[in-house]
């Protein structure tokens, strides 16, 4: 299940940050994570990247306390890997065509030669 959780509602929980860049970043990181679905780590790096705040880590630990770590493990959960095999059921087919073909053009080969 998805939890509704806001850009608005974090930054009720920020706390006060004197750098104005580093403020930035971390509302525009939010952004991004939580209303656009940008991968946190991408997320991170486009804020630094933007506002030239050379520390990313302060940024990740600013995210990392006000948005809920349910947040993260719903994320985590919905995520799917980029190099996924092909399922079991479509490797086996496949598995079974070859082996059909290759019976079949040795099958062939034997024929030919017979005559």
């Amino acid at each position: 299940m998805a939890i509704l959780f806001t850009k608005k509602e974090a930054m009720k929980d920020l706390p006060f940050i004197e750098d104005k860049a580093l403020y930035k970043a971390v509302d525009l990181a939010l952004w991004l994570y939580l209303d656009k679905h940008w991968n946190f780590k991408n997320a991170v790096n486009k804020a630094a990247e933007k506002h030239s705040v050379n520390s990313k880590i302060a940024i990740e630990r600013l995210l990392r306390q006000v948005i809920p770590e349910e947040i993260f493990w719903d994320r985590m959960n919905g995520a799917k890997p980029k190099n996924t095999q092909p399922t079991l059921k479509e490797t086996t087919i496949r598995s079974q065509k070859i082996k059909k073909m290759e019976m079949d053009a040795k099958n062939h080969v034997a024929d030919i030669t017979r005559r």
